[in-house]
């Protein structure tokens, strides 16, 4: 074979390998997967969004009869979604897969446009916003675990999960609401409702933007968190111990707790005075208490007698504990802890049958 008719097939051999893995790039390019999300800022028709992405670029996201679209807010429409119907701005998640494409919108914006195989619907802005007490408007992102206010260039303030509980809650070795008859449950669930949540949202608002607005780190503002659950702590033959919890964050702070402990009837349901838990008269309460925790400094012991609360009297499987929130007590910053266990001393100052189980026999 001549010198020539080898160059022209080696030649030929590489061509074809170039575009072998032009192919093949192309192939993957078409078929990669990436996550993307943002601020839908309209739709554009056929099934054509215009997104804002969280780093402030415009792009095009481009939903067929193909993608899937789901969503797990309360009352989403799915069809009305995919028709551009939807009256509330949005914000999404998708999976997008395909070539990017180049598309010019109807206002002129010309942006990147990526098919998507998945939507995921993550919050909706609600109608109306929130007025804080300088007359500063606050939009109110609803999402499907929390509610989120952001100021009009997208600074968060706050962010407050859904309360979780009593229904639906587990704790291992304790047992739960729903093991209980049910004239139990509602009466629990009744006391509960009243109750409501133990933090003013409003005013936490109004908190988490003078915070803001004093906010002078090298970082940027980090959102307040607030949230409340409610579970079971302890059980025995015949009472059930829930505990309800606020924790909360600033801007840079570690999480705060506020506990509060109730007792109810196993049977009935009826809610269990803390006091009538134990047999010494109410006033006597606190000092025994404090004997049994061996708390013998005067000036601690008065704080923590003025302090007291029998409401945050918690108990739990392996040990009863005495909660004080946050700045309940002189120069306390956070909450303070005083766990006692089951020993003889504390059982005595305990009607029958206010011991829980322990844990490996709870029911």
């Amino acid at each position: 074979m001549s010198t020539g008719r080898k160059t022209l097939l080696f030649r030929g051999a590489v061509i074809a390998a170039i575009l072998l893995l032009c192919a093949g790039a192309v192939l993957f390019a078409a078929t990669r997967q990436r996550q993307i999300s943002g601020r839908v800022l309209r739709a554009e028709g056929d099934g054509t969004f215009l997104v804002q992405s969280e780093d402030g670029k415009p792009f095009y996201l481009l939903v067929s009869d193909e993608t899937f679209v789901f969503s797990f807010l309360d009352g989403f429409d799915a069809r009305s979604f995919r028709e551009g119907k939807m009256t509330d701005p949005v914000q999404v998640s998708a999976t997008v897969a395909g070539l990017k494409k180049q598309i010019t919108g109807a206002d002129g914006t010309t942006a990147a446009a990526w098919p998507a195989v998945q939507v995921e619907v993550r919050g909706r802005l609600q109608p109306e916003p929130v007025t804080l007490a300088d007359g500063t408007g606050v939009q109110v992102w609803q999402y499907a675990r929390n509610t989120a206010y952001t100021l009009a260039d997208g600074t968060e303030l706050l962010r407050v999960n859904t309360p979780i509980g009593p229904g639906n809650v587990y704790t291992g070795g304790v047992g739960s609401l729903d093991q209980l008859p049910q004239q139990a449950q509602g009466k629990i669930l009744a006391f509960y409702e009243a109750q409501g949540l133990l933090y003013d949202e409003q005013a936490e608002l109004e908190r988490a933007y003078e915070a803001y607005c004093r906010w002078e780190g090298p970082e940027p503002f980090s959102a307040h968190i607030l949230g409340q659950e409610i579970g079971p702590t302890a059980s025995g033959d015949r009472v059930i111990y829930f505990m309800t919890s606020v924790r909360s964050s600033a801007s840079g702070n570690e999480m705060t707790e506020l506990r509060r402990g109730d007792a109810f009837d196993k049977t009935t349901g009826e809610r269990i005075e803390p006091e009538a838990l134990f047999t010494c008269p109410p006033e006597e309460l606190a000092p025994k208490l404090l004997d049994l925790a061996r708390i013998t400094d005067p000036a601690q012991r008065e704080a923590m007698t003025g302090a007291f609360d029998a409401g945050n009297i918690l108990f739990f499987p392996e040990n009863l504990e005495l909660s004080f929130s946050p700045g309940s007590l002189p120069g306390q910053e956070y909450s303070t802890l005083i766990g006692l266990e089951y020993e003889e001393a504390l059982r005595q100052l305990l009607v029958e049958g206010a011991v829980p189980h322990a844990p490996d026999s709870a029911g």
